[in-house]
């Protein structure tokens, strides 16, 4: 480099090294404010990895070649990120499917090999809300290979208040066609006269009150309000 010589930088993601080259002109006086930009013009071969991750990119194989070192290398699932994560071998049409889990024993069954031109995409996490007469209303990410729940989204938000018509509960879910209905005899499933009811990404789970009849008959109206601007809740993983 102009009047700084040799600056090592192999091994540095991009920012790292625009960083580095900067803070030598600096250190040696030679620019007050040093602005350093690096474009890269091609890619060795290298995995691709994309979705929730921390830095999507094209990885080098490092070490064994592992799912896990090509992870740790973009920073890890995103705050965001799902279980499933999807590898396209290169050359093949069809995709290797893993679940990442928090449980060492799985952990290791998911550090799966990867190759050069690789490509691999980690999953987002969908999300369920539970609204209206909750103790807690939320937004919960999905991050569980397990079905969720009306009872257990509903445990989750520490159960109905006192005032809570659990009568007439109802799932909200977006469809093609438009918003839809589902209702839910969470009196029933409460006091196991009726079987609990799974959930699908972006439900939304509402409770009108005991004295909310107009509420109720506006159940779309009133659950999509009340969801939005929810703090999203990851739960724990098991």
């Amino acid at each position: 480099m102009p009047l700084i010589n040799y600056v090592h930088i192999a091994g540095m993601h991009v920012e790292d090294a625009q960083g580095t080259l900067e803070q030598a002109y600096l250190t040696n006086g030679i620019l007050k404010s040093p602005h350093v930009s690096i474009v890269i013009t091609s890619y060795s071969s290298g995995v691709v990895l994309m979705g929730e991750v921390t830095k999507p990119g094209i990885y080098p194989i490092v070490g064994a070649g592992r799912l896990f070192d090509i992870l740790a290398e973009a920073g890890g699932p995103s705050a965001s990120a799902g279980q499933v994560v999807t590898i396209t071998h290169k050359g093949s049409t069809e995709s290797q499917t893993v679940m990442l889990s928090s449980d060492p024993i799985k952990s290791l069954a998911a550090d799966v090999p990867v190759q050069q031109g690789d490509t691999i995409i980690v999953s987002k996490a969908g999300v369920v809300y539970v609204v209206g007469e909750v103790n807690a209303p939320s937004g919960f990410l999905m991050d569980e290979k397990d079905q969720y729940t009306v009872m257990k989204v509903i445990a989750m938000a520490h159960g109905t208040t006192k005032v809570a018509k659990t009568s007439k509960a109802r799932i909200v879910r977006r469809t093609p066609d438009g918003e839809k209905e589902i209702p839910v005899p969470l009196d029933k499933i409460l006091v196991s006269k009726a079987p609990d009811i799974p959930m699908q990404s972006n439900d939304i789970l509402f409770i009108p009150t005991n004295k909310g009849k107009m509420a109720a008959s506006r159940t779309a109206d009133v659950a999509i309000s009340l969801a939005t601007g929810l703090t999203i809740i990851a739960a724990e993983r098991y």
